[in-house]
């Protein structure tokens, strides 16, 4: 803070007083400025401060990284577990597929199979009885009702190829 001294023109010793009386105030309030601002720096660069003020800096940036962090892994688990239902569900659905057909194959070949074994046994009956004995008309072989044979043969969807 810089104060202008106004001087006066005429060689007055009163007025030379005055503005030594001025003077030395002018310095008495420097002296204090200057202890204050001697005293900012001095806190300032205090160790315990400057201590503290690393520590609440490294808090707020150690908050900032958790909190990051915390919301990335959040986001990962959430993709990965939507990709992984995505995957059982491909998965199953065409392991449900698979074994629809796979099924339905083994059905149609052992259908296919006792009904062969059905004629032949019926063929070799035939031929071991005598003409006498031949019933008018035979029945034709119909597989034995179980549950494994009644079981819905899965229909073919439009959108899947067998």
């Amino acid at each position: 803070m810089t104060r202008k001294v106004v001087q006066s023109d005429a060689p007055d010793e009163g007025a030379s007083i005055t503005d030594t009386q001025v003077l030395r105030s002018h310095i008495e309030q420097t002296r204090a400025e200057m202890g204050e601002t001697l005293e900012a720096i001095k806190e300032k660069l205090n160790p315990q401060t400057m201590i503290n003020q690393a520590k609440e800096t490294v808090a707020e940036v150690t908050a900032d990284a958790a909190q990051q962090a915390q919301e990335t892994i959040h986001t990962v688990v959430m993709d990965v577990t939507q990709q992984a239902k995505d995957t059982v569900s491909e998965v199953t659905a065409d392991a449900a597929q698979q074994a629809r057909e796979t099924v339905h194959a083994v059905v149609i070949d052992v259908t296919e199979q006792a009904k062969e074994t059905a004629r032949g046994a019926g063929a070799r009956r035939s031929a071991a009885r005598s003409p006498r004995r031949r019933r008018r008309s035979a029945a034709p072989f119909t597989p034995p009702k179980t549950r494994w044979l009644t079981w819905p043969i899965p229909r073919r969807r439009p959108d899947r190829a067998w």
